[in-house]
């Protein structure tokens, strides 16, 4: 086997331990459980490490057994490890035992970050995005799960964020030109599932529409006949005759 390294590590400011294994340098090695790699990324890298070297593989999973074992890693909040360390399958990487939702859980539960706090997760966080073969995979995970409902829900029995209020439109009140309200919802008949009343149903058009046939004159000038309006544009007494 790969000669493989048992560690223990401290947070210098925190207290914080984690223990793991790894076959790369225990000094320069930072660990890989999604706890411990979350408190490095707020609080920063100030730990101290000590750690054993085994060449034996049946001897390296009985000490890392005993070990976890007998301090309850898993269990105390003295330690980050989520599941218990064998010296083969290394950090926790999401799978969770019982213990460890239930420690993460617990700890998660009245959480009170302090403004430095803050300031570090939000600094860590700029700048990344998410790929659409993230939101893919994210999406697939969430398929089937079924809803928190009652006590089940970490929002149930909290006060909304808004207090139970609407949030008030800034447009309200404001008088839209032709690309504002429909009109016609002040119909009585509107969305309520009746057909809207045409006011020129069942009228016969003439060439100009319901109004009647057009009307047609002459102009004295050029003798052109046409439609009213047109007419009185452009001929009588504006005719091109009467200028030349």
């Amino acid at each position: 086997m790969k000669p493989t390294y048992l560690y223990i590590k401290q947070h210098n400011k925190t207290g914080l331990k984690y223990f793991g294994k790894t076959t790369q340098d225990p000094e320069k090695y930072l660990g890989s459980g999604i706890r411990w790699r979350n408190h490095l990324r707020v609080h920063g890298n100030d730990i101290t490490t000590t750690w054993t070297l085994y060449t034996n593989k049946e001897e390296l999973m009985a000490a890392a057994l005993l070990f976890s074992e007998t301090n309850k890693i898993s269990e105390s909040s003295e330690w980050a490890n989520l599941k218990p360390e064998n010296g083969l399958d290394g950090g926790d990487h999401g799978k969770l035992t019982d213990d460890g939702r239930r420690r993460k859980s617990e700890a998660m539960k009245n959480r009170k970050l302090s403004d430095e706090t803050r300031k570090k997760i939000s600094e860590s966080n700029k700048g990344k995005t998410r790929t659409l073969e993230q939101n893919a995979a994210n999406s697939e995970r969430q398929k089937g799960k079924p809803g928190l409902l009652g006590p089940q829900n970490g929002q149930y029995g909290k006060t909304p964020w808004n207090k139970g209020l609407s949030i008030p439109s800034p447009n309200k009140g404001k008088k839209y030109k032709s690309s504002g309200p429909n009109p016609n919802k002040s119909h009585p008949a509107w969305n309520k599932g009746m057909t809207m009343p045409n006011p020129n149903k069942g009228k016969k058009y003439g060439p100009s529409g319901p109004s009647g046939p057009m009307t047609k004159l002459t102009c004295p000038h050029c003798n052109k006949e046409g439609g009213a309006s047109m007419m009185k544009r452009y001929h009588f007494d504006l005719c091109k005759l009467i200028q030349q």
